[in-house]
């Protein structure tokens, strides 16, 4: 009795092994699948379904429009497996690692008309993980290299321009802050810590007509390019006959006043100060507007101080409060309101008497 009973055990375990190998190796087309809650089922069953879908319609219109269809392995309802896509040339276009229903290894992409590869993104439970390439499948060159840790850019990345020998970005992401050069569209700019620091340069068209158009038409294609490819970067200060149309500087993340106006900034920034409390701090776009104003006082202050006292510590603390009455002026007034004589004299005094 008992060699028999084990028998019938050994039988049993053989049809359910053969029942399990069955299922997992089942093959549907997508029509005979439904999705109810977020799981998949094959028609009239009551489980959630284990095996491949064919057929399933796919479609994207990066970087080139296309259509085709999936083949998706499921366990339990969910995408569990490998999913491969290909298009109605039969170009394989996606081919991706799924776990429980979340991207979980490589997905690599690729452009329909060249079948060459465009982009290898590493996920991990369902998020960014590890390295990012983008190719121009146009041109077979890598244009991105980027690093991720659960969806954030975390380490290097590196930008090209659409050649893939031009390096535009060149940065390293510590905590969700970037350090590093970054040329891109009009700008070529300096990062510390998540902030602006050091020599900012913004570029612009030139004078020239025909030089303007074909830097628009350079434009016009690379951001087509970008908007397409998903990856890369245009810089127009590589064009020839492009000019530097400002220069700025920035020290961990505030615009700084050129050299010849600082202290009259640093007088508005304190009166900005005495008013808002010592913790509120100004916008680079007041520092801007500051810097502008004192550039213009300098230009209308063309009498000479009659309050001059032969002191020049005590000279310098009256043209800062004479720039201060300035600045309040033409913030009540206008920022192009002029600064006549009279007034400027008057001030002059008060300062000079401290009022």
């Amino acid at each position: 009795m008992k060699i028999h009973f084990h028998h019938q055990q050994v039988a049993a375990m053989v049809i359910m092994l053969s029942v399990l190998i069955t299922g997992c190796s089942k093959k549907i087309d997508y029509r005979e699948a439904s999705n109810m809650r977020g799981l998949v089922y094959r028609a009239n069953e009551s489980t959630p379904f284990n095996g491949t879908i064919k057929n399933e319609p796919w479609g994207t219109s990066y970087p080139e429009p296309a259509i085709g269809s999936c083949s998706t392995e499921y366990k339990e309802g969910l995408k569990n497996g490998k999913m491969l896509c290909t298009s109605n040339t039969g170009i394989k276009m996606v081919e991706s690692e799924w776990t429980d229903g979340n991207k979980d290894g490589t997905e690599k992409l690729w452009e329909v008309k060249t079948g060459r590869l465009w982009r290898e993104t590493h996920y991990k439970n369902g998020h960014k993980d590890g390295l990012e390439e983008v190719h121009n499948p146009y041109e077979d060159v890598v244009i991105q290299k980027r690093y991720w840790a659960n969806d954030a850019k975390s380490g290097s990345e590196k930008v090209w321009d659409f050649s893939g020998k031009n390096l535009l970005q060149d940065l390293e992401w510590i905590d969700g802050k970037q350090s590093g050069t970054a040329k891109h569209g009009e700008v070529d700019e300096i990062y510390k810590n998540g902030k602006l620091d050091g020599i900012k340069k913004t570029y612009d068209y030139p004078e020239d007509f025909d030089k303007k158009q074909a830097i628009y038409n350079f434009e016009k294609e690379a951001r087509q390019n970008l908007e397409k490819l998903l990856g890369g970067s245009f810089f127009l200060g590589t064009q020839p006959g492009m000019v530097v149309s400002n220069v700025e500087t920035f020290k961990d993340g505030l615009l700084q006043a050129k050299p010849e106006n600082q202290a009259c900034v640093d007088a508005k920034i304190a009166e900005f100060h005495a008013a808002k409390g010592i913790n509120e701090a100004p916008w680079n776009s007041d520092i801007a507007q500051w810097d502008g104003e004192c550039a213009k006082s300098k230009v209308a202050a063309t009498t000479p101080t009659q309050t001059a006292s032969g002191n020049a510590a005590a000279d310098q603390k009256i043209q800062l409060c004479v720039d201060a009455k300035v600045a309040a002026f033409r913030k009540a007034s206008g920022p192009d309101a002029p600064v006549i004589h009279d007034m400027q004299e008057e001030w002059e005094q008060e300062c000079a008497t401290g009022k």
